[in-house]
């Protein structure tokens, strides 16, 4: 698993925004980073495209409704 540290800052900043978000549980907040590091194991991360399954696979599995 390589990363590019353009990536790796992109893959922190949607990290950061979405247990940003008032919804997202952050007792999950390791698990959620986990699971973003496990979705792109070859170091492919595109912020623009990826962004919106991110988040809606966080408000399913990681809000504090679900």
């Amino acid at each position: 698993m390589v990363f590019q540290q353009e990536e790796l800052e992109a893959l922190k900043v949607v990290f950061d925004e979405v247990t940003a978000e008032p919804w997202f549980d952050v007792a999950d907040r390791d698990r959620f980073a986990q699971y973003l590091i496990a979705s792109y194991p070859d170091g492919e991360f595109d912020a623009v495209e990826q962004r919106a399954i991110i988040e809606h696979f966080a408000k399913k599995f990681y809000s504090r409704a679900a």
